[in-house]
């Protein structure tokens, strides 16, 4: 091994000591470079602050959306004790922008990505894209295929259960209009953000304290040698080349996402519903909410809290999918006691195979149903319990 591999070994290994993010998942045998190529070790900081768009807040209550900025403290008790955040320990998940970051530093090889059109529903569309990096032997590559689906009809009942009021329709309809517009856009980042997740083994959250260290990056690049009379030649040859086509027509412009659209594989085939279902968008950066131990009230219960006072009925339903699981749990058992509903939940919970079914062990689109189906009953001190 030459020198300048061996002193990049060694600097990969003093960033491992100190705990940095290692983006190497491929290179279990890195020690063995192939000769003519070279390792350039790179490190990457990402910006903590969500404002930044580099991440984004995961499960925290204590990101002030409408500021853009952490909340200094949280209340607790009856008696609203103020207690300082600790924005250190707070969670953040890398967005699109970093993603896209982290991939450029890395030097990622994407194929051409194929849209795929569903030949009886021309509304659902999926995505299927590979990255690659460069194995240390300088000629084989690791390759991580995945795919991103997308169905205009499921977009649309989303849309409509979150503006189900009347004066709220140009909202859904705009909404959709983006999303139709953009439909072949957003399953191609969609996919490519997917891959970039698997193929560097990007964590699912990371703590602000833990981004102060970089994210340290291995690429492989072929390294030429420029003692070579006739090497030396032929590159200066090929750069005289380039500099003169760039004086005369300009420098060649980056690859835009228009560009990637135009150079896409389309074809028709029959597209299965649930390659549109349960994709980790990373584009979509959704406020998430986390259920603090210390709070009695859990704030989009249906008035359970003086917070919940001025919301609309789909912006607590919004509220209540975007929330953990202790937290959506917590807000059913207060929703169950103001709807006397205890013995139909009890009932209802004994329909799943799994057994004894709680509120936290059922899934997420079953306790969205429960919550739906009892926001639509009468509270019980009325005297109108629904069976």
């Amino acid at each position: 091994m030459d020198q300048v591999n061996k002193k990049a070994l060694e600097e990969l290994v003093e960033y491992q000591k100190k705990g940095c993010h290692m983006l190497v998942p491929c290179m279990e045998h890195i020690d063995d470079v192939a000769q003519g190529f070279r390792l350039i070790v790179t490190p990457i900081t990402l910006r903590p602050h969500p404002k930044d768009k580099d991440v984004y807040p995961h499960e925290s209550s204590h990101y002030d959306q409408r500021a853009n900025d952490w909340k200094k403290y949280y209340e607790v008790g009856q008696k609203k004790e103020k207690v300082p955040i600790v924005v250190d320990n707070e969670l953040v998940r890398i967005s699109g922008q970093g993603l896209e970051k982290l991939a450029q530093n890395v030097n990622v090889i994407w194929s051409q990505p194929a849209i795929e059109t569903d030949r009886t529903n021309k509304g659902r569309q999926v995505c299927y894209i590979t990255a690659a990096l460069r194995m240390p032997d300088g000629f084989s590559f690791y390759r991580v295929p995945d795919l991103y689906g997308m169905d205009l009809d499921i977009e649309m009942e989303r849309l409509e259960a979150q503006y189900r009021e009347e004066n709220q329709q140009w909202l859904r309809d705009r909404d959709f209009l983006q999303k139709k517009v953009n439909q072949t856009k957003l399953c191609i980042s969609g996919a490519k953000n997917r891959c970039i997740r698997k193929l560097l083994g990007i964590d699912n959250a990371y703590t602000v304290a833990s981004l102060a260290l970089p994210f340290v990056s291995v690429r492989v690049i072929p390294w030429l040698d420029m003692t070579d009379e006739y090497t030396r030649k032929l590159v200066i040859e090929s750069n005289v080349k380039q500099m003169a086509i760039a004086s005369i027509f300009g420098g060649q412009p980056p690859v835009t996402i228009q560009e990637v659209e135009k150079n896409a594989i389309e074809y028709v085939g029959d597209i299965p519903k649930e390659k549109c279902l349960g994709n980790d968008v990373i584009d979509a950066e959704m406020t998430h909410y986390h259920l603090d131990p210390h709070e009695e009230d859990v704030p989009f219960a249906l008035g359970a809290s003086p917070d919940a006072a001025g919301k609309t009925p789909e912006s607590l339903r919004f509220d209540f999918q975007n929330c953990d699981i202790p937290g959506q749990s917590k807000a059913l058992t207060a929703i169950i006691g103001k709807k006397g509903q205890d013995a139909f939940v009890a009932s209802w919970l004994k329909q799943f195979k799994a057994q004894p079914a709680t509120l936290e062990t059922i899934g997420p689109n079953s306790r969205l149903k429960l919550y739906d189906h009892l926001c639509g009953l009468p509270d019980a001190e009325k005297g109108k319990v629904a069976a």
